[in-house]
């Protein structure tokens, strides 16, 4: 038997984090705030946890603020309660949701055909064919955009706010973290947050590239520059001309290639390698890496001028151990997008599941996390997802075998008092209390690595 036809109602995210997001209103009130329970989460430190809510979905939808404290706004007016239209925009703190709604075909109940648009979360978004105008388009997954980043504590929404004021500045921004903590998910947000979003947004990683062929797949090549050119080469910053061009593990960098990119970020052209006339381009650079890159200063390895040049605004993301509060949404999150992969009647993750996943200290981080949802998920049996069913190491709480980059003691002793900070809050005197030194030594240290609160 079918369902009787009715309409579909969405948000889209006009203004804010995850701008350009697709929304459906799925649950009969769909509540919008910044906790984790709500229908539509919204990231923005402006927002309640619980801030409004839309009644009637699919017949007469009725937006209805219960006593938010910075109120709700309809086409710029404050409201308590009021009807909405296809069209309508609301504002929440500075998030702007434009509410559409559009016929939807009766659909059986509970058997829905899996669609290209049901595939799983991951890391990055996989990218479509642009539409008219050329803006950028991002298959949904699980009902939620996958480029979103999901989290409620301080860290993220700190993270988040600086995503809000990066994008539109313009600036470089240099994103660091542990691998697997999601840092080119903050340069595609910084991207689509930027008055370049309708432009190319290219990534490299640079680790993966020959030491010799940096400079040739950055700035392309003219035929015959070297032993195998047989052809022009147009290289990545032409690709991002008008867009946003992102380098990941600039840290891996070799020296020349440093110089050359150092040039092209302050001149804004580039010069093919084996051409002669330099090539005017119009491009952001977003950089990340996950090495302490005060370290690699002070070792020789990175040019102090790149470094400047690159740092025009830092985002930090925290490892998943440091902001444990965000596991359960998470582990929701990728539950819910793999659910359609992988139809077996799961329904939920049990509490003592739950429990589990956040004692573990996931060194590979939300990476880590989301490959354990997807192998328990594959093995599960029943509705439940349970304990027995998760990877081992997440079981027991001893991570398993993981191939550590060797770090020197420069790069051990920056990680800590970056770590060290964090916990204390930037309170550089609890901060010097957990270490156990002397304030005026942590000073001393922060100063010698670079480091800024």
């Amino acid at each position: 038997m079918y369902n009787a036809p009715m309409k579909r109602a969405k948000l889209v995210v006009k203004e804010g984090s995850n701008r350009g997001a697709v929304m459906p209103l799925e649950r009969d009130p769909a509540w919008l705030g910044r906790d984790a329970g709500c229908s539509i989460q919204i990231l923005d430190a402006q927002a309640s946890r619980r801030h409004a809510k839309i009644a009637g979905i699919g017949e007469s939808p009725v937006l209805e603020d219960p006593g938010s404290r910075n109120g709700t706004f309809v086409n710029g007016v404050r409201c308590g309660a009021k009807t909405l239209s296809s069209g309508d925009e609301i504002r929440i703190g500075s998030t702007v949701l434009l509410f559409l709604t559009e016929p939807e075909a009766p659909l059986p109940p509970s058997r829905r055909p899996a669609t290209e648009d049901d595939t799983v979360p991951a890391e990055g978004a996989s990218r479509e064919e642009p539409v008219a105008g050329g803006r950028e388009t991002w298959k949904l997954r699980g009902g939620v955009p996958a480029e979103r980043m999901v989290g409620t504590s301080e860290a993220m929404l700190f993270v988040f706010s600086l995503i809000h004021k990066a994008g539109p500045s313009g600036v470089p921004v240099l994103v660091t973290g542990e691998s697997g903590t999601g840092k080119e998910l903050v340069a595609r947000a910084v991207h689509l947050n930027s008055q370049r979003r309708d432009g190319p947004f290219v990534a490299v990683n640079v680790a993966a590239l020959p030491a010799g062929l940096v400079e040739s797949e950055l700035f392309g090549h003219e035929r015959g520059a070297f032993s195998g050119a047989v052809a022009r080469k147009i290289g990545r910053f032409e690709e991002a001309d008008g867009g946003t061009l992102f380098l990941d593990e600039i840290g891996e960098m070799d020296g020349a290639a440093q110089a050359s990119l150092l040039r092209a970020c302050e001149e804004g052209r580039i010069r093919r390698v084996g051409g002669e006339a330099p090539l005017p381009v119009d491009v952001r650079v977003i950089a990340a890496t996950n090495r302490p890159l005060p370290a690699a200063l002070k070792e020789g390895r990175l040019r102090k001028d790149l470094y400047y040049r690159l740092r025009g605004i830092e985002i930090a993301l925290p490892p998943l151990r440091d902001r444990r509060e965000d596991i359960p949404l998470l582990a929701e999150h990728f539950f819910d997008g793999y659910r359609r992969k992988f139809p077996g009647g799961l329904e939920a993750i049990s509490g003592e599941t739950m429990e589990r996943m956040k004692a573990y200290a996931w060194p590979g981080n939300v990476r880590e996390l989301r490959n354990a949802i997807e192998r328990a998920m594959i093995v599960a049996e029943g509705e439940t997802l349970d304990v027995s069913d998760l990877p081992r190491e997440v079981r027991t709480g001893k991570p398993g075998p993981r191939k550590e980059p060797f770090l020197s003691l420069a790069e051990v002793e920056n990680r800590h008092l970056q770590r060290a900070l964090r916990i204390a809050g930037d309170n550089k005197t609890r901060a010097a209390q957990l270490l156990g030194i002397h304030r005026k030594t942590l000073y001393s240290k922060m100063k010698r690595h670079g480091i800024e609160p």
